[in-house]
């Protein structure tokens, strides 16, 4: 929190300490922080969503593969917002994507 700008944002993704976590209101309010909590479901949740999708032929459109020694130009390409669709750093080049099927 101490890092946070005034009037800055939290986001939240799962609680690791547990439900038994210790935190002290005073920078929170003192900054005018906003928490906000993302709750992303468990695993067999992502299971399903991951199973509907194959069921019904659902993929992410992808707009270009790069090779991992492309990493660079991948993020430069994303940050050029020139790309329509998901931009991909293949890490496994053995490993054919869904493009390539």
């Amino acid at each position: 929190m101490n890092a946070v700008k005034v009037a800055g944002a939290i986001s939240l993704i799962g609680v690791l300490s547990g439900l038994d976590a210790k935190i002290n209101p005073l920078p929170i309010v003192g900054k005018s922080l906003r928490i906000n909590g993302i709750y992303v479901g468990s695993r067999a949740m992502q299971q399903r969503f991951h199973d509907e999708l194959m069921e019904h032929n659902i993929y992410p459109i992808i707009d270009t593969v790069f090779k991992f020694e492309q990493a660079n130009e991948a993020y430069a390409y994303q940050l050029s917002a020139q790309h329509l669709g998901k931009v991909v750093v293949n890490i496994d080049s053995q490993t054919p994507l869904k493009s390539d099927i």
